[in-house]
C-alpha cells in the first residue's frame, strides 16, 4: 500500500508529517484529510478561534503533493457521511 503524509497549514505555521500512514488509494488519503480537517474544524468552532485558510496538503512517498484539501472542501455538503460518536 502506498504512504501518504499530511502536511497542515495552519495559523501561519506548518505542521510537518514525517512518517504518514499506509492507505489503499488515494481517494482514501483524500477522505481521510477531509474528515481530519473537519474534525479540527470542529474544535476551532468550539474554541471560537476559526482559520478558514487551514489547509493539508497530501504528499505521496515519492514526495510529490497529489492533493491540497481546504476548508471549503472540507465544509461542503454531501462530500462524505459523517463519523459516527461512539
Amino acid at each position: 500500500m502506498p504512504r501518504y503524509r499530511f502536511q497542515i497549514a495552519l495559523r501561519g505555521e506548518v505542521i510537518e508529517d514525517h512518517e504518514g500512514i499506509e492507505l489503499a488509494h488515494r481517494a482514501a488519503a483524500i477522505e481521510h484529510a477531509i474528515v481530519a480537517m473537519r474534525e479540527m474544524l470542529a474544535e476551532d468552532i468550539r474554541q471560537g478561534c476559526v482559520d478558514l485558510t487551514m489547509r493539508i496538503e497530501i504528499i505521496e512517498g515519492c514526495g510529490a503533493t497529489v492533493h491540497v484539501a481546504d476548508c471549503a472542501a472540507a465544509m461542503a455538503a454531501g462530500t462524505m457521511p459523517a463519523r459516527r460518536r461512539a
